[in-house]
């Protein structure tokens, strides 16, 4: 999900981007004509994220 890591500090901090379009088919239903990111999908993401953070950050690679 996350499309890019553009910085890590082992165990302190990472910084991450995801590329988002109007046209991604989960804002078609949230919500019609105000679209949200859901939720759960940022969640993912900081998850994503976070595994850089940890001890085996050297074997993850996008």
């Amino acid at each position: 999900m996350i499309d890019r890591v553009l910085e890590v500090e082992p165990g302190v901090r990472a910084v991450g981007c995801k590329l988002v379009s109007a046209n991604e088919p989960y804002f078609a239903g949230h919500f019609p004509g105000a679209p949200v990111l859901p939720g759960v999908l940022v969640c993912e993401a900081l998850v994503q994220l976070g595994a850089y953070l940890t001890e085996d950050a050297e074997e993850l690679r996008l």
